[in-house]
């Protein structure tokens, strides 16, 4: 058995990329067990076939194949440790219909998948929003725009729902960089739309 803890913390970008591919193909003919232990979402999605997540009390989180649990953490905290950014408190109606109580309030329909009913949060990931300019429809989320930052492959906006009074969480949308270029032209979108396949049904 090998154990790794946290081999690459404290590596520059470069460094930590090319160790990476070494370990990969010292690994390729390993026969045995290797438990790495990271704080990193990309690392952990690189080496592991299997993925044991562990909350801050010591507690396990969610235990399973990590590429079906990265697509459906199921519980809250998983969903955070895998990365997920954005969440909301969910109200379930029907097999098809939910309350987006944080968000402004508005409605989520679904059309192809069915909503648990135990249902208490939807997760949304940073970059899987879909901007949208002129007149709203299903599953969007009118927005003010509070701050954004400007990176080099993306810039990340930070936004809260345009009509919400009270003060809601920060819903953050990531835009890579072949997609700035729609912005840059017909500026900022009106709303941002969730993707049916794309929202987390969470616990």
């Amino acid at each position: 058995m090998i154990l790794l803890d946290e081999p690459f913390s404290a590596l520059d970008m470069y460094l930590k990329d090319r160790l990476q591919q070494e370990l990969q193909e010292l690994l390729e003919d390993y026969e045995g067990t290797v438990i790495m232990v990271s704080h990193s979402r990309d690392e952990v999605y690189r080496f592991s076939e299997e993925l044991l997540i562990i909350d801050q009390g010591g507690q396990i989180v969610a235990a399973g194949k990590t590429k079906e649990l990265f697509q459906n953490p199921q519980r809250k905290e998983a969903a955070r440790l895998t990365g997920c950014k954005n969440f909301t408190r969910a109200v379930y109606v029907d097999e098809h219909t939910a309350e987006l109580t944080d968000w402004g309030g508005i409605t989520l329909c679904t059309e192809q998948r069915n909503i648990p009913e135990n249902i208490n949060y939807i997760g949304y990931r940073a970059h899987d929003f879909v901007p949208i300019w002129g007149e709203g429809g299903k599953n969007q989320i009118p927005f003010r725009l509070e701050s954004k930052a400007v990176l080099p492959f993306e810039d990340n906006y930070y936004l809260k729902p345009a009509n919400e009074e009270a003060d809601p969480p920060v819903i953050s949308w990531f835009v890579q960089r072949e997609n700035q270029e729609k912005i840059r032209e017909k500026g900022m979108p009106d709303a941002l739309e969730l993707v049916e396949e794309d929202v987390l049904f969470l616990e």
